[in-house]
C-alpha cells in the first residue's frame, strides 16, 4: 500500500466508524498522561487528514465530513466561552492544554481554512491565537484559559514551539502574528536548550544570564518562568533522568515543529544555527534510534515513524535506511480499514488521529502494509 492509498482508506473507515453526528471524532487521553479529554483534540488532528483525502481525490465526501468537524470545532462545546478551547478536564491542570493545545486546533483550522476557502476557520484562527499575550523580550506566550482569563508562561518548550508552529501557518493571514513568530525564532538559540548530544530539552529553560531572570521578579507573568528555572536547575539526579527520558519521546514532535517553521520561514537565520543543526543531526545517530522503542512517549505516542521522516525531509537530511525503518515499525500490525489504526496502543483513537502528521509527506510505499 502507499502513503496516500492509508490515508484515503483511513479517512473512508473514520467516516464511516468514527464521525458522530455533531462532525467531532471520539476523543483519547493524552497518551500515558491519562488525561480525560473533550473530542477537540482529535476532532483537530482527523481535519487535517480530511482536508489532505479531499486534496488527494478531489472527493466532496472528505470536504463535507471536514467542514461539519470544523464547526464542531467552531462551536459552543470545544469553545464554551468563545475565548480557547477545551481540552481537557482533569483536576490540577489547565482546561484549554497549555499552549499545546490551541497550537493542535489552530493548527487544524488554519489548514482546513485554507484547503477548503471557509474564511470562519481562519478568522477564529487568528482570534484564539492573537488572545494569547506575547511577551516580545523573551520570545513565548502565556496561556489562556477557556474563559479567556490570563494565565503564566507556558513552561513546556514543545508547547512555545508548536503555538509558533501553528501560528506560521497564518503568516499570510495576519502580520502581527508573523511579526511574533519570527521574533519566537530569533529567541531559538537562547530557549532551545539541548543536552550535549542535541537531544531537545523537555522543560523550557532559557540560557540567558541569570540577572535577566532576577529581573523578572517583579513581574507578576514572569515570575513563573524563573521559578520554573531555579526548579529545574536543583533538581535531584533521578528526576534529571526521567526527564532525559521524556525528552527522548518528545525529540521528533520537537524537530517537526522545527520543519513546519523552515517551511513556514525558509530564510530565517537561526535554521544554520548550532542548536538546531545538533538538534537534527540527533535524529539519525545510534543512541537516538536505539533508545526510541523503550519511551513510552515515542512510537505508541509521539509517532516518530510519522515525524522523523518528515523533519529529515525539510532539513535535507534524508536517510532512506533510517526513514524504511522507522515506518515500518510505526506501522507494524495495522490494517487500514480497521480502526483506530494502532489496536494495542495504549490510547489507540489519539495515536490513530496522529496520522495526519503523515498528510505533510509526499507519496511512498508503505512496505508494512
Amino acid at each position: 500500500m502507499r502513503l496516500y492509498d492509508l490515508i484515503t482508506t483511513t479517512c473512508d473507515a473514520a467516516i464511516d466508524q468514527l464521525q458522530r453526528a455533531d462532525g467531532s471524532f471520539p476523543a483519547g487521553h493524552n497518551g500515558p498522561y491519562n488525561d480525560t479529554e473533550t473530542p477537540v483534540r482529535n476532532t483537530s488532528h482527523w481535519v487535517i487528514s480530511l482536508c489532505k483525502a479531499y486534496e488527494i481525490t478531489g472527493d466532496d465526501t472528505y470536504r463535507d465530513a471536514a467542514l461539519q468537524a470544523v464547526d464542531y470545532l467552531l462551536g459552543e462545546e470545544a469553545r464554551p466561552h468563545g475565548e480557547t478551547f477545551h481540552h481537557r478536564s482533569i483536576e490540577g491542570k489547565d482546561r484549554c492544554n497549555g499552549l499545546i493545545g490551541q497550537a493542535w486546533t489552530i493548527e487544524a483550522l488554519a489548514t482546513a481554512g485554507h484547503a477548503l476557502e471557509y474564511d470562519p476557520a481562519v478568522t477564529a484562527a487568528c482570534s484564539v491565537f492573537n488572545s494569547h499575550p506575547f511577551l516580545s523580550d523573551l520570545g513565548l506566550w502565556q496561556r489562556i484559559k477557556v474563559d479567556g482569563s490570563v494565565l503564566s508562561i507556558d513552561r513546556t518548550f514543545n508547547h512555545q514551539l508548536w503555538f509558533a508552529a501553528a501560528g506560521g501557518l497564518l503568516r499570510h493571514d495576519d502580520s502581527t502574528i508573523e511579526t511574533q513568530v519570527q521574533r519566537f525564532l530569533e529567541r531559538i538559540p537562547q530557549n532551545l536548550r539541548t543536552y550535549d548530544s542535541g537531544l531537545v530539552y523537555h522543560p523550557l529553560c532559557p540560557m540567558d544570564p541569570l540577572a535577566t531572570y532576577l529581573s523578572h521578579l517583579r513581574n507578576k507573568q514572569k515570575r513563573p518562568l524563573l521559578r520554573s528555572l531555579l526548579v529545574h536547575a536543583f533538581r535531584p539526579p533521578n528526576s534529571r533522568t526521567t526527564i532525559k527520558r521524556k525528552a527522548i519521546g518528545y525529540h521528533s514532535f520537537n524537530t517537526y515543529a522545527l520543519a513546519m517553521l523552515r517551511e513556514a520561514f525558509p530564510d530565517v537565520d537561526v535554521w544554520r544555527q548550532p542548536p538546531v543543526i545538533e538538534t537534527i543531526e540527533y535524529l539519525s545517530s545510534g543512541a537516538y534510534l536505539n533508545s526510541l522503542e523503550e519511551s513510552a512517549y515515542a512510537f505508541p505516542y509521539n509517532a516518530p515513524g510519522f515525524e522523523v521522516p518528515y523533519s529529515l525531509e525539510i532539513f535535507d537530511a534524508e536517510d532512506e535506511s533510517i526513514v524504511d525503518q522507522l515506518w515500518k515499525t510505526q506501522l507494524e500490525g495495522v490494517q487500514s480499514d480497521k480502526l483506530p489504526l494502532f489496536q494495542d496502543a495504549p490510547d489507540p483513537h489519539t495515536l490513530t488521529a496522529r496520522l495526519y502528521e503523515a498528510t505533510r509527506h509526499r507519496d511512498r510505499e508503505l512496505y508494512s502494509i
